[in-house]
């Protein structure tokens, strides 16, 4: 499952309302503050993986599309929260997720504690 994934430690909040609207309030500050780079082209490839992970993911509590500043290094996230990773084999994996998914530049990270994929995509 997790051969193709990074993986890493977080802690899941104490407050996950909290923790909802922080994410959302950075989110829309980033995307103001560099709306050059959020551009239509890099929403439009957002949109796509969203519907990859989505249409990969048929067991999941829900999907989360997140922008950040990261220091300039802008970069936007779409987060599954608690997937089911579905069992298929290898080539079907690598068809319907992982190859579409390496086109597009996406990096793939796990989120161990908070057993969450998050998929990084690159301004």
């Amino acid at each position: 499952m997790l051969d193709e994934a990074d993986t890493i430690n977080t802690h899941k909040s104490s407050n996950g309302y909290a923790a909802r609207i922080d994410a959302m309030v950075r989110s829309q500050s980033a995307f103001i503050e560099h709306a050059d780079k959020f551009d239509s082209a890099h929403l439009a490839v957002v949109e796509e993986v969203r519907d990859i992970v989505n249409s990969f993911f048929t067991v999941k509590r829900d999907i989360y599309v997140n922008h950040r500043a990261n220091r300039g290094k802008c970069f936007s996230v779409v987060k599954v929260d608690k997937p089911n990773f579905p069992r298929t084999n290898t080539a079907a994996k690598q068809a319907a997720f992982y190859g579409p998914l390496a086109a597009l530049g996406v990096e793939i990270v796990f989120s161990k504690n908070t057993n969450s994929y998050l998929f990084r995509i690159p301004t």
